[in-house]
């Protein structure tokens, strides 16, 4: 399970775990369990990172849309991942804030 922030507020649900809403600041959040697992909106494969990107290329970067929870962008573990839209990933880690995804039931 991983913990998100829902603003009573504005409403938006940001994969944080505590501290205000980055949408509006306001301090009334709730914390919620959803699940870790997600479908795969889209994705692309990014060969030639920016320049000041501390990344080499190539990365796969995905909108994930978790099980109960927000739409989100984050990174596919493997590179040469070629999964089709539809497919169900799970949230594996958070790396320097971003989401780190691999196909559902693969290996840890």
């Amino acid at each position: 399970m991983t913990t998100i922030i829902e603003c009573a507020s504005c409403g938006r649900r940001s994969l944080r775990d505590a501290g205000p809403c980055p949408a509006c600041g306001a301090a009334q959040v709730t914390a919620k369990s959803i699940a870790d697992r997600g479908v795969l909106v889209s994705w692309t494969v990014i060969r030639r990172p920016p320049k000041n990107s501390a990344e080499t290329g190539p990365y796969t970067v995905a909108v994930v849309r978790l099980g109960d929870g927000p739409t989100i962008c984050g990174r596919i573990k493997n590179p040469e991942f070629q999964g089709p839209v539809g497919a169900a990933l799970d949230l594996r880690a958070i790396e320097s804030d971003v989401p780190v995804f691999e196909p559902a039931g693969s290996a840890r």
